[in-house]
């Protein structure tokens, strides 16, 4: 009987042993996209190993397949990093990515000995600061130095600012925004007061964009253009004209 049981812990612990030292070949693919779903071409992926005083060392930076995916492989139990010295799939790994124009991001990863997994990645885009500059005239031609402009985005944060010129007549206008849907509202005493109502910036090429403004006389709490109860249907019609002209 003791023989026996002798057998079976040597049989079982030949199992064992055949099975911790199976070949298993892993393929382990990250795919970087942005939040429109589209894979970022220009994105860099950095492999960390993250030593006992909690300092991240680079190892190395993974390939990519036909399908412009990167791949992390391993096989039986170690990565493959084209250098000599082994590491293996229990070991504390952090993942980096780059992109121009995105935020940088970073995470844990867990490799698994004989399976292989698809990683998705999602990169936000930085937000580009967009200059929106102009002029302000009145229906004759000259300039409005002094103009109150305030731009309301979406979660009703306001940002504002005022035309130079007060002494020289200049008239320019300038606003620092970053991406998103806002009002603007041109105030001035003695003219009707000029409203966009949806005004979209998206990111621009060269981050500025310009945009001229007339203003009509007559009473400030009136619209630009028209009786007061059209003021909707003339600053949609505006705003369609500057939609046009952002996205160009």
């Amino acid at each position: 009987m003791i023989k026996v049981l002798q057998l079976l812990v040597l049989i079982l612990s030949f199992v064992i042993f055949v099975n911790a030292q199976v070949d298993c070949a892993v393929t382990n693919a990250i795919i970087i996209k942005d939040y429109d779903g589209n894979i970022i071409k220009n994105a860099k992926l950095e492999v960390l190993k993250v030593e006992q005083n909690f300092n991240k060392k680079y190892l190395f930076s993974p390939q990519k397949d036909d399908d412009d995916n990167f791949v992390i492989k391993t096989f039986t139990g170690k990565l493959i990093t084209g250098t000599d010295k082994t590491h293996y799939i229990g070991e504390n790994y952090r993942i980096r990515v780059k992109a121009e124009d995105f935020n940088d991001y970073e995470w844990s990863i867990k490799l698994k000995r004989c399976e292989s997994q698809t990683i998705n990645v999602r990169l936000e885009k930085i937000k580009q600061e967009i200059k929106v500059k102009g002029m302000i005239y009145d229906m004759s031609g000259a300039v409005i130095p002094g103009v109150i402009i305030t731009a309301k985005d979406k979660s009703g944060e306001i940002f504002n600012t005022k035309s130079l010129g007060l002494d020289k007549n200049i008239g320019s206008y300038e606003l620092k925004l970053f991406p998103s849907e806002y009002e603007l509202t041109f105030e001035s005493v003695g003219f009707k007061k000029y409203v966009i109502e949806q005004f979209v910036l998206i990111n621009s090429t060269n981050g500025v964009i310009f945009r001229d403004i007339v203003m009509e006389v007559g009473e400030p709490n009136c619209p630009y253009v028209g009786p007061c109860e059209e003021s909707k249907e003339n600053n949609l019609i505006i705003e369609t004209k500057i939609r046009k002209r952002v996205k160009n």
